[in-house]
């Protein structure tokens, strides 16, 4: 909902053609359902961020949710300068970042520790990105940078919890239930400025885009 919400408010009404890199079965699709949508996902069609087959400017924007975290902190420039090649008019990025103060380290690996969840060790391996790295990119670039809060840290951190022992005693249906209230009621009062779980940012080529 974020994602589309954001798509929506620099697109207007104007048909737009996007590329969804690492988006899971496509969901993002489900709330854009008059956008051309084109999936990059390993693991439903063998297309990889790192390496997208298609001509450049192909696409108005190009999104990652959750993905730049998944990327090694050398190889993030190069991985970002591919998404840029693809879009004519920006990329929009969605996913953690270092917020100071909230013991970064020490609650990944509780979450490894605990639960044991493959994206909490990469997490940790790859390490979370700071804002300065993506503002200074945008900077070298000449590239429009807007940053929004996205969710709570605290509250997203329970939620991982009790997703995994609801799947532990065998309560997938009772969670659905708790995480679809949440997302249905409390999606707009979720975002914190100072401890958000993620940021949304944008990184938009300045003037009216590539072949506008």
């Amino acid at each position: 909902m974020s994602l589309a919400a954001e798509i929506n408010s620099r697109r207007g009404a104007t048909p737009v053609a996007l590329l969804d890199i690492g988006g899971g079965q496509g969901e993002l699709a489900a709330f854009l359902p008059d956008v051309s949508y084109c999936l990059a996902e390993p693991r439903v069609n063998g297309i990889s961020g790192e390496n997208l087959p298609f001509p450049d400017h192909s696409f108005d924007y190009v999104v990652a949710c959750h993905v730049l975290e998944h990327i090694a902190q050398p190889e993030r420039r190069a991985f970002l300068d591919q998404l840029l090649s693809k879009s004519r008019n920006g990329v929009i990025l969605l996913n953690p970042f270092i917020v100071e103060g909230t013991h970064v380290t020490e609650r990944l690996q509780l979450l490894v520790d605990v639960t044991g969840a493959p994206w909490a060790k990469e997490h940790l391996d790859c390490g979370l990105p700071h804002v300065s790295e993506i503002r200074d990119y945008a900077a070298e670039r000449d590239l429009e940078f807007s940053i929004k809060p996205n969710g709570t840290l605290t509250t997203s951190l329970a939620m991982a919890f009790i997703e995994f022992f609801a799947s532990r005693a065998g309560l997938a249906d009772d969670w659905m239930k708790v995480n679809t209230f949440f997302n249905e009621k409390y999606m707009n009062i979720l975002d914190s400025p100072e401890y958000p779980t993620a940021y949304l940012i944008y990184l938009g080529r300045r003037g009216p885009g590539i072949g506008a």
